[in-house]
């Protein structure tokens, strides 16, 4: 293809078959990709965090509510359970700092 016809023509009908044996690469890629990102929203690990930032923003609102300016911290304690719906009090323990 390449030594017939004119030097332009061919390297153009060259890159032009080079897209086109890639498209369906690209159509894969593509596919692939909506499969990761549909897969890591149910990610245990992603979820964790989720809900590990929602706690701790939960437990300083409670605090600032609670303690009304006092000085306070806060205490994440470590508890396995296989309850999802754990509460506040499950997930961090506020106290007054001294």
């Amino acid at each position: 293809m390449l030594l017939v016809g004119e030097e332009n023509n061919a390297l153009l009908g060259l890159r032009n078959i080079t897209i086109i044996a890639a498209a369906p690469f690209l159509v894969v890629m593509v596919l692939l990709r909506a499969s990761l990102m549909r897969d890591l929203r149910h990610d245990p690990l992603i979820l964790r965090g989720r809900r590990s930032v929602e706690l701790v923003a939960q437990a300083v609102s409670h605090g600032e509510e609670s303690f009304s300016g006092e000085e306070y911290r806060l205490e994440v304690i470590s508890r396995t359970t296989s309850r999802p719906e754990r509460t506040l009090r499950d997930a961090a323990v506020l106290r007054r700092k001294v």
